[in-house]
This record gives C-alpha cells, structure tokens and sequence, in this order.
C-alpha cells in the first residue's frame, strides 16, 4: 500500500500532538467526532447497505425528536452533533438523546476509551487491521453525559436505569467478537457501561448492541460497528537487501517510508553488524537482531497513523552500545524496545513529546540515565516496565514528565547497583509489581 498523510480517524491515533498507542492496551485519550466510513470497495453485507441508507435518512430527525418536546437542538453545537449523525450512519445507531423521568436530558453514546478529563467523543465504527494470528483488545463502553453541559452523568442515569445488557451480531460464517468484565483501567473511568472487547481477523463485521431498559419501561439500542481483517506482511532479510553498514539500513529505512503506511507489518531482520553511524527511523517496522549492535544514536521520528492501524517502531534482540556520551534511543514515536540491552550512553532511551518508550524484557546498566521520560504524550493511564534489570546506571529511570492522568508501573523489575534507581521530581504515581524491589524518592506513594 503507498504511503498516505491520512491521520487515523478513530480513537487510538499516535498523533504527535496528544495522542500515541499501545497495542497491548489500546486506550486512548484522541478521539475524533466524526467516524470514518467504510473505505471504497469495503465489502458489506446487503443488510448493513440498506440500513445505512434508511438510518442515514432517518438520522436527523430520530436524534432532534428524541429531545425534550420533539424540538430540534438549539446550541449550534448540538446542531453540528445532529448534522454529523444524518451523514454518518453510525453515528446515528450509536448515540440518542433521553429526557429521564427526572427532566434532565441526557447524551448517551457508545465509545472506546473514556478520556476522564474533557469530552470523550461517540464512536460508532471501527475498523482495524491484525496481523496474521494476532488479536486486538480494546475497551468498549457506555457513556452518558448531560446534553446541555456535556459534563458526564454516568451516576445520575445509573438511577433512571433498570436493567441492560450487550450482544453481538455478526452474519453467518463470521466470527464473532467476544466481550467480557473486566477491571476499568483507571478508578476514575467516567463509562456507564464497560467491557472488554477481543477480536481477531476472522470478525470481518460484526455489530455490538447494547440495549438499556429504563424503569420508565422505555428503551435505548445503541450499536457500535466493528470489522477486522487481517494484515498484509513484508519480511526482509539480508539475503534481500544489503544490510551490512549504517549507511545501507538508512537507505532501505527511507525507501520503506517513501512506499509503505503503517497497513503493511514490516520486519528487516538484522545481520550480526555493528551500525557505527546514527540511524533514523521514519516507517513503522520491526528491527529484529541476530547479534546485531547499534554504537551510534538512533531516532525514531514521528510517525502517521493509517485509518485501519497504529504506527510503531519495535527494536527487537538488539544492543545499542555507547561510549559514555549522547543518547542511545530518543523516540519520537511509539517505540518498543524488546528483550534489548542498552548499554555506555549518557541517556540509554529518551521519550520526548510526540513519543514513547515501552519497555519489555532486557538490560539497561552503566548508563548516566537508563531511560527518561519526558513526554506529555498520551494513549494509556498506564506506562508498564516490564522485565527490565536496571544495574549500574547513575539513575536508573527518571520520570520528569507523564501524561496527565497516568502512572508508571513496574513489572517484575530488578534494580541493583544504580546511584538512584528512580529520580521523580513531578510525584508520578508509581505501581511496584510481582517482586520488583526498587528505591523509591520519599513521599512517593507506591503500591506493592
């Protein structure tokens, strides 16, 4: 697939500004109003094209009537909200309006991930890509917030409703979705409703309803669309591309950004090289090593979103040598850093804003700073470390910034030998978890 300058228009999209992605926790805190259709030439059922249609028709008026009275909204941006609906079908299926039996009138949508601070936006279509034998997992929720001051209302209607529940359709011969309870990620979630939603790439389409009874006796379908498919997949090896020198990676990094979107799940498998000049990453890739070193710093750049997938950068078994100066990975863009060793830089990993560092299995040791965060970009309420021996660095992991809202959580950490293991100038929540012993700064609440 050729490149595109699309930014994702469903939430989970690692803009640069606010927004990144997780893949083993799509929450996110960037949602857009509008939902994308469907691409050209998406196949659908016969049912689901003539029910667009009708809803489409239909939608203006289904979401002005249902206001108190039948009157149509008067706030320019309820009128906005209403003539987004009338062109997205799906809008229209996944949110109303309902004056409660307490004469508050109420916005009650589906959506992904609630964002606790501001307005979470109705998510009525998702449509994603999954590599070969993978799964996505996201949340799928509920949310009420009053129609006139759009400040959540998930308590208040709680009072109003009788009883619920949430099913999934798909046709026949497609696999369905599976939904099931799960913790919320944070205390504070605003969602009415939530659960956990899976899928793999056999659920080309399927529709999760979910149906509130209210002891008024009315009742509220509201539908949100989901499709998945499964990833196209591009593998590089030495044998087809030269890969011997810094000079050669860069070029065919370049050439991968130029013809490729984050659509196609690219991996280059690495020689057994040392990289001794700085290399840049501008494509969504896994760099898989087989005893290959980088001795020169490397930059993960901003990267765009597609309509249908995230775009990251993941360094697997690979080690970035230093000298004692300069800094070994700075990201730019969500980027993993797998089973890796990072070794003799003044910073071993640096997230700055617009990026992040997801640490899973590894060594990072004899650094001045082993891995600092300074970054305000946002997709989870939670940052896990996980695996990491923090041996012998000056400070071992330095959080100077954090999204709002989130916390670090420490996974089955090691951290020996290092001047301080964890510099917390802001007070970031911390989680310590599953035997990690680490010295925290005082007054820094921390959860066993």
């Amino acid at each position: 697939m050729t490149k595109t300058d699309k930014k994702c228009p469903h939430c989970g999209a690692p803009l640069a500004q606010d927004a990144s992605f997780c893949p083993h926790c799509t929450a996110t805190l960037a949602q857009r109003r509008v939902i994308a259709l469907p691409r050209a030439g998406h196949q659908r059922s016969r049912w689901l094209l003539l029910a667009a249609v009708i809803a489409a028709a239909a939608a203006a008026v289904v979401l002005w009537l249902s206001r108190p009275g039948g009157t149509p909204p008067e706030d320019t941006a309820d009128k906005e909200d209403a003539a987004q609906a009338a062109a997205d079908p799906y809008l229209a299926a996944c949110q109303t309006y309902y004056t409660g039996a307490d004469g508050r009138e109420y916005h009650v949508f589906t959506a992904i991930t609630p964002s606790i601070e501001g307005r979470t936006d109705p998510v009525g279509y998702r449509s994603e890509l999954i590599p070969a034998g993978g799964t996505v997992d996201f949340p799928a929720t509920v949310m009420v917030e009053d129609a006139v001051t759009q400040d959540y209302a998930a308590e208040d209607f709680a009072a109003l409703l009788d009883s619920w529940d949430v099913s999934v359709t798909a046709p026949e011969g497609v696999s369905r979705v599976k939904l099931w309870d799960a913790e919320e990620e944070t205390p504070e979630s605003p969602a009415l409703l939530y659960r956990r939603l899976r899928a793999d790439p056999t659920c080309t389409h399927n529709e999760v309803v979910w149906t509130l009874r209210m002891k008024s006796g009315d009742v509220l379908h509201l539908t949100m669309t989901v499709e998945f498919e499964e990833q196209q997949a591009l593998r590089i090896t030495p044998e087809d591309a030269p890969l011997e020198t810094a000079q050669e990676l860069q070029t065919l990094l370049d050439r991968l950004a130029e013809e490729y979107n984050a659509d196609t799940s690219i991996t280059v498998e690495l020689p057994d090289v040392t990289y001794d000049a700085p290399v840049s990453v501008g494509c969504a890739v896994t760099l898989k090593g087989s005893g290959t070193a980088f001795a020169a710093p490397v930059t993960v750049t901003p990267l765009s979103d597609t309509e249908r997938c995230h775009a990251y950068v993941r360094f697997s078994e690979v080690s970035f040598e230093g000298d004692g100066s300069g800094t070994g990975v700075t990201a730019r863009a969500p980027t993993y850093l797998e089973n890796c060793r990072v070794t003799g830089w003044d910073v071993g990993a640096l997230a700055v804003n617009g990026g992040w560092v997801y640490l899973h299995g590894g060594y990072i040791g004899g650094n001045g700073v082993g891995a600092r965060y300074d970054s305000a970009y946002s997709n989870s309420y939670t940052y896990t470390i996980r695996h990491i021996d923090f041996l012998n660095n000056t400070t071992a992991l330095e959080l100077l910034c954090l999204p709002p809202n989130s916390y670090a959580a420490l996974d089955d950490c090691r951290f020996r030998g290092n001047g301080t293991d964890v510099y917390n100038p802001g007070g970031y929540r911390i989680e310590v978890n599953n035997g990690t012993e680490v010295a925290l700064p005082a007054g820094r609440d921390a959860a066993a």
